[in-house]
């Protein structure tokens, strides 16, 4: 957590150290009564009010501030949320957000994906109950760089058929129609991935199978096979689910759960999330 000043300056005239840091910001913040944080929030209305401080602090901050002051009234989370980085993710895109890090999403849709926990802490914007003694017990005041995830992408390609004359020259190949990505984590009570399926297309091309080819399927392999414990979410399209005791359609939005002792195949046209324990590991056909 950085950028703090504005706050800081807010509390100046108040019981707080010359040179603050976040923690003691937020001790104070939180041991304010709500009377004060009414002021406060009233002084930050009033700032947003001149253009030179809008120029200043950026108009997309600003903005923000204005939503939460209309979405949030008399809410402390606005404050606090003065010492935190604005992060935009675009498609595809992902964050690592370790235990005891204050986050808050503002807008849009996305995924999250979290160890199991009867103990989420609140820290505003929100009309939930906030344990303010707890919260500042567990949460961590470290500042440093956003752990941003990128993505592996493994593509995998239907086995090339050799021509008649049986040279690796001319040869007829699927080309790529499913490509499973995945955010890896040093969490190990979860991983993310992402399975895609194209339509397939047929291209002449020379010399052999290329490298990144991850295994040989058949050509009417399901799309990926898998036995190990699951959550699936259909982000684009349909697939069919398939395990040994059912079958299943799942289209945009809806999810299924598979045990551990259960093997599954998905097969479709589209984009399925797909939460496990241990990083996914594909069967061959």
């Amino acid at each position: 957590m950085d950028n703090h000043s504005a706050l800081s300056k807010s509390l100046h005239s108040r019981s707080f150290p010359a040179t603050p840091n976040v923690e003691s910001l937020f001790r104070t913040l939180f041991d304010l009564e709500q009377q004060a944080i009414d002021e406060l929030l009233s002084l930050l209305t009033q700032n947003l009010n001149d253009r030179s401080v809008r120029r200043k602090v950026g108009e997309a901050r600003c903005l923000l501030l204005d939503q939460l002051l209309a979405q949030y009234p008399g809410d402390r989370g606005i404050l606090g949320s003065l010492t935190l980085r604005h992060i935009r993710l675009s498609p595809g895109e992902a964050i690592y957000v370790r235990a005891g890090q204050l986050h808050s999403y503002l807008s849009g849709v996305g995924l999250e994906l979290m160890a199991n926990s009867d103990n989420v802490l609140r820290g505003g914007l929100t009309p939930k109950h906030i344990d303010s003694p707890e919260l500042l017990s567990i949460l961590s005041f470290s500042s440093g760089p956003i752990e941003r995830i990128e993505a592996k992408h493994l593509r995998l390609r239907v086995e090339p058929t050799p021509s008649k004359a049986g040279k690796q020259t001319n040869l007829q190949q699927l080309m790529p129609e499913k490509v499973l990505s995945s955010w890896t984590t040093d969490a190990e009570e979860f991983s993310l991935s992402v399975f895609t399926q194209f339509e397939s297309k047929l291209q002449q091309q020379s010399g052999s199978a290329q490298e990144d080819t991850t295994w040989a399927a058949g050509q009417h392999d399901a799309g990926l096979r898998a036995h190990q414990l699951a959550i699936l979410i259909v982000l684009e399209g349909s697939f069919q689910l398939r395990t040994d005791s059912r079958e299943l359609c799942l289209k945009r939005g809806q999810q299924a759960f598979c045990g551990a002792d259960e093997a599954w195949s998905l097969e479709g046209k589209g984009k399925v999330a797909i939460a496990t324990v241990d990083k996914l590991k594909p069967l061959r056909s």
